[in-house]
């Protein structure tokens, strides 16, 4: 299974220091001037990106394979 986590910030420049603490480290690389990526392990990644219209609302991307196990 695969995460690819989002969270839309209102002020990117305020947030990136919260969420460095509270992932604690710098981020794993930064997009663009207003988004930002942390990779918290194998295919789990958390990103933070400035839209003050979406801000709060938090976006999440699970990709799940096939189930094993069963005649494969």
């Amino acid at each position: 299974m695969d995460l690819f986590a989002g969270i839309p910030v209102s002020d990117y420049e305020a947030a990136k220091p919260w969420y460095k603490r509270l992932l604690g480290s710098e981020p794993s690389f930064v997009a663009h001037e207003t988004e930002c990526v942390w990779d918290l392990g194998e295919h789990r990644s958390v990103f933070i990106v400035e839209d003050a219209e979406r801000a709060g609302y938090a976006m999440h991307t699970i990709f799940v394979g096939r189930p094993r196990g069963r005649g494969e």
